[in-house]
């Protein structure tokens, strides 16, 4: 038997796992901890289970010369990881304090599991196995047709578990995986309250870059700010709108009046991180949110000043064109890279935040005051952000109808063309994230990267799109 300190060598040089039973799943049993040093060093941590369990203390027998990173997922929860001396494959440990059950890391395309690829780790018929999983919705994940996880240790004492598996760092063979890259990515955690498994027990999801490990986060607390919030806004649709249960509702802000001391609006700046401020009292009606800039002729000609409310606003102000900060639910907050800042200033006051609602049984007495919280950056950085938005088959100028009665229907692909792109003036651009947005309906998206007719690659891979989770992630 293994133990999470000694790795098989066979274990690094084997695609798919090893000793299968007839499901296609490995079984490894671990019955008694490790030997040695490491039982000590378990000892210790169990000794310790009622404190917050913390990293390279023993517990579950990992050492950080053979486990190189390590997570704190929740007071109770570690994930050990690093690639494996080959660099095929990926070393995932789990160590959870109080717990008697299946668990289960996942690698995910977003922050839910529809999409997820999940290890799962359980005991059947009193030996551990590690399985192979994958979530087309919200439904209990399947197994895998075949499986690419091999257990290398479990054990299951003094109340605690403790297990470690590895995984291919590129698929091998076919199915709806994701290959482990050298960037952050969204990964989930899991806990049954038994081994047979079935619907979590408790869950949570969190970004890791498996490759490189931990980053240091920067620290903004210090950083001036800025709000820019709806004012408590009736969310009705406005005249001439649409769809009465999807109202459109802008507000105009002048920015030289909302920044703190020290900012002149004539001078630039960046921004280094925008946050969504969401009225947790109108919270299940907020769709999306875009904050653009506008120029001051089309709102002065409309006679908006600042905090003004444009009823009706899926169509947005003339002049209002320039978006800054897209959002939509399950989104993060948007933080740029050290190096990097949206632009703002420069003379530009004036500043649309597009307020989308779904509203779908028509509730009435709704009031918002959502919005959005600018971080300023304490001094210019070295590369100016933007947004730049990919738009295909969202009306039918772009597209045919779309037939009735359909389960899934493919769009004609949107191409940007060379001729476009050849126009650039920019030595190159540098991807910082890519959002999906497909309302409810949509059920995959993906933009590939062509060059001189070679397929470069896909710029984000998210299997299943999901509404409740949308995010800017790094591009693959």
């Amino acid at each position: 038997m293994n133990s999470a300190n000694e790795l098989s060598p066979r274990d690094a040089r084997v695609c798919l796992p090893r000793r299968p039973n007839e499901a296609g799943r490995v079984l490894r049993s671990q019955q008694s901890a490790p030997s040695g040093m490491a039982r000590l060093l378990l000892a210790a941590g169990f000794f310790t289970a009622a404190a917050a369990a913390t990293c390279w203390d023993g517990a579950g027998g990992f050492a950080q010369d053979k486990w190189p990173h390590c997570t704190q997922l929740a007071s109770d929860i570690l994930m050990y990881y690093g690639p494996d001396s080959t660099n095929q494959f990926m070393k995932l440990g789990l160590f959870v304090e109080n717990h008697a059950g299946w668990s289960a890391l996942a690698l995910g395309g977003n922050g839910g599991m529809k999409g997820a690829q999940q290890f799962v780790v359980r005991k059947e018929a009193g030996q551990f196995i590690a399985e192979e999983r994958y979530s087309t919705d919200y439904v209990t994940p399947q197994l895998q047709p075949s499986q690419e996880v091999t257990l290398i240790f479990a054990s299951e004492e003094g109340g605690n578990i403790a297990w470690g598996v590895l995984v291919p760092m590129k698929a091998c063979s076919g199915g709806d995986r994701y290959p482990i890259e050298d960037v952050s990515k969204f990964m989930h955690w899991a806990l049954g309250a038994e081994h047979a498994f079935s619907h979590h027990s408790r869950r949570g999801q969190f970004h890791a870059n498996l490759v490189s490990g931990p980053t240091t986060t920067e620290d903004m607390s210090s950083y001036a700010s800025a709000d820019m919030l709806m004012p408590d806004v009736s969310v009705v649709m406005g005249a001439g709108g649409n769809d009465a249960k999807n109202p459109y509702i802008c507000g105009i802000f002048d920015l030289e009046q909302l920044l703190p001391a020290g900012k002149d609006i004539s001078s630039k700046f960046h921004v280094a991180k925008f946050s969504a401020i969401v009225d947790q009292d109108s919270s299940q009606y907020v769709h999306h949110m875009i904050l653009y800039e506008c120029e001051p002729w089309g709102l002065q000609s409309a006679g908006y000043t600042h905090l003004s409310i444009v009823p009706e606003c899926e169509s947005m102000p003339p002049s209002c064109n320039s978006m800054k900060w897209p959002w939509a639910v399950g989104s993060e907050p948007l933080v740029l890279p050290t190096n990097v800042g949206m632009p703002f200033g420069s003379g530009s006051r004036w500043y649309a935040l597009q307020m989308h609602y779904y509203n779908p049984s028509l509730h009435t007495g709704v009031r918002d005051s959502s919005g959005v919280r600018l971080t300023f950056a304490p001094a210019l950085r070295t590369f100016d952000a933007a947004v730049f938005r990919f738009n295909g088959g969202t009306d039918s100028e772009m597209r045919a109808d779309i037939p009735a009665g359909q389960q899934e229907y493919v769009l004609k692909e949107a191409v940007v063309p060379s001729q476009c792109t050849d126009s650039w003036t920019a030595d190159e651009v540098n991807v910082v994230g890519v959002v999906y947005h497909a309302h409810l309906v949509g059920k995959s998206l993906n933009i590939d990267v062509v060059r001189a007719d070679t397929l470069v690659g896909t710029m984000r891979l998210e299997h299943l799109y999901d509404f409740n989770h949308q995010s800017l992630e790094p591009p693959s």
